[in-house]
C-alpha cells in the first residue's frame, strides 16, 4: 500500500476484539492478489499495482474465509469464476490443521512453511499471518519468546522476498497497546492500531441510553502508530460495509464485510478528539467526620494538653514527673490507661504547638513556654 506498507516490510497490525482486523487484512491480501487498490481507495493511488501472489495464514474462522472473498469479489464487482481462476495461482492459504501445526517461532515447522510456500506460491509479495497468539509456541509476554517469534518472522521475509503482516490482540481494558511484549512493536517497521470509537469503554457508557437504528456499515480508523522509514501517515478512516447473500444462497444473514476508504467526518472527529481529551477535574476530598476513635483521641489529649498548660501556667518550667501525671489522671480519668497517657505524651511533644513546647524523657515531661511578641505593651495580654 502506497505511503502505509512497504515491501518486504514486518509490519503489525492490532486491534480490539471484532473490529474488523481479518477483513481490513483480507482487503489488503486480496487487493495485492488482484493488482487493485486497497480499500477501495482509487484516488488515492496513481496507476494500476501488479497482480502478486499472496499467502493468508489463517487460524481464526477458517471456515468462513471463502464466504468473504467472496463478498469481496461481489462488492468489486468481479465475476465470481474469474475470481476463482485467479486465486487459484495468487493465493496460498496454507492447512492450518492440528497435523500441520504453524509455530513461526519454532525453526522445524517454520521451515515446512517456508518450504511449502516456495513450492505452492513461489516469490509472494505478502504474507499474512492470523492472529499471532496461533502462530507462536511461546509465550507472548515473555522478552525471549517474543524475540524468538521476531526472528522467525524476519527469516520468513528475508527467504521469501516478502512483506509479513502479522495480527495480534489489543491489550486488556480498550487500552491502545498491542498484547505481550514490546519486543514486538520494537521490530516491527510499520505499526498499526485499528480503532473503533464505539468500542471504547467512554463512548460504550455515552451512548447507553441513546436510541440506535439500523445501519450496515461501521465505521473504524486505522492509527498509525509507527514507520520506521518515512513520516507517519494521517489516519484513514474506514467503513466496513456488509455484503448481503444473494438470493436462494443458503448463508446465514451475509457473506461478510468489505472496508471501503472514506473521508474523515469532521463532527465525528472533533467529537472524538473532544471526547478523548476531556477529563474530568479532580473531585474535591468530602468533609469527612472524624471516626469515633480519632474523637476519642483528640479529646484524651486536649486534656493531657490544658492539664500541662495549667500546670506550668505560673511560668515554673521545673519537670514534672511521669509518675505524678501518672497519680493525677488515674484519679481524675481512669478510663486512659497508663500505656496511653504516655503514648499521647510522647506525641503532644512532637506536634507543635503556638503556645508551649513539651518535651519528655524516659521519667519527667517539660513545659516550656515560647516567647510571643505583644503587639503592645500591656503584659496581661500575653496569654499564660
Amino acid at each position: 500500500m502506497k505511503d502505509l506498507i512497504p515491501e518486504q516490510a514486518l509490519v503489525c497490525l492490532f486491534g480490539a476484539p471484532n473490529t474488523g482486523k481479518t477483513f481490513i487484512a483480507l482487503d489488503i491480501a486480496l487487493s495485492v492478489a488482484f493488482g487493485r487498490p486497497a480499500l477501495s481507495q482509487d484516488g488515492n493511488s496513481e496507476g494500476n499495482p501488479t497482480s502478486r501472489p499472496v499467502v493468508f495464514v489463517l487460524r481464526e474462522a477458517l471456515h468462513n474465509i471463502h464466504r468473504r472473498i467472496a463478498a469481496w469479489c461481489d462488492h468489486k464487482k468481479i465475476p465470481r469464476k474469474q475470481a476463482q481462476e485467479h486465486l487459484a495461482h495468487h493465493l496460498l492459504i496454507p492447512d492450518t490443521s492440528d497435523e500441520l501445526d504453524i509455530r513461526i517461532d519454532r525453526s522445524t515447522s517454520r521451515r515446512k512453511l517456508i518450504d511449502a510456500i516456495k513450492q505452492r506460491c513461489p516469490n509472494p509479495a505478502l504474507i499474512v499471518l492470523d492472529p499471532l497468539v496461533d502462530m507462536m509456541d511461546g509465550d507472548e509476554n515473555s522478552a525471549r519468546d517474543m524475540s524468538r517469534f521476531v526472528n522467525g518472522l524476519n527469516e520468513l521475509r528475508t527467504q521469501l522476498g516478502a512483506c509479513v503482516l502479522v495480527i495480534h490482540h489489543q491489550g486488556k481494558y480498550w487500552r491502545p497497546i498491542e498484547r505481550g511484549s514490546s519486543v514486538l512493536q520494537a521490530a516491527v517497521d510499520t505499526h498499526i492500531h485499528l480503532l473503533d470509537a464505539t468500542k471504547t469503554t467512554r463512548r460504550r457508557k455515552k451512548n447507553a441510553n441513546t436510541e440506535t437504528k439500523e445501519d450496515n456499515t461501521q465505521k473504524i480508523e486505522l492509527e498509525i502508530f509507527k514507520q520506521r522509514d518515512a513520516a507517519r501517515s494521517p489516519n484513514i478512516h474506514i467503513e466496513l460495509h456488509t455484503v448481503p447473500a444473494p438470493d436462494g444462497l443458503n448463508v446465514p444473514h451475509s457473506l461478510g464485510k468489505v472496508p471501503v476508504w472514506i473521508e474523515a467526518d469532521e463532527t465525528a472527529q472533533a467529537d472524538n478528539a473532544t471526547s478523548s481529551k476531556e477529563r474530568k477535574a479532580p473531585r474535591e476530598a468530602p468533609d469527612r467526620k472524624a471516626s469515633p476513635r480519632k474523637q476519642r483521641e483528640e479529646s484524651r489529649r486536649q486534656k493531657i494538653s490544658d492539664f500541662l498548660k495549667t500546670r506550668f501556667k505560673s511560668g515554673n518550667n521545673a519537670p514534672i514527673l511521669r509518675q505524678d501525671i501518672e497519680a493525677h489522671f488515674k484519679d481524675t480519668s481512669p478510663e486512659i490507661s497508663r500505656t496511653t497517657l504516655h503514648r499521647d505524651l510522647d506525641a503532644l511533644a512532637a506536634a507543635s504547638d503556638s503556645t508551649i513546647t513539651i518535651a519528655t524523657t524516659n521519667a519527667k515531661v517539660t513545659v516550656t513556654h515560647k516567647k510571643i511578641e505583644a503587639k503592645t505593651k500591656d503584659l496581661n495580654e500575653i496569654p499564660f
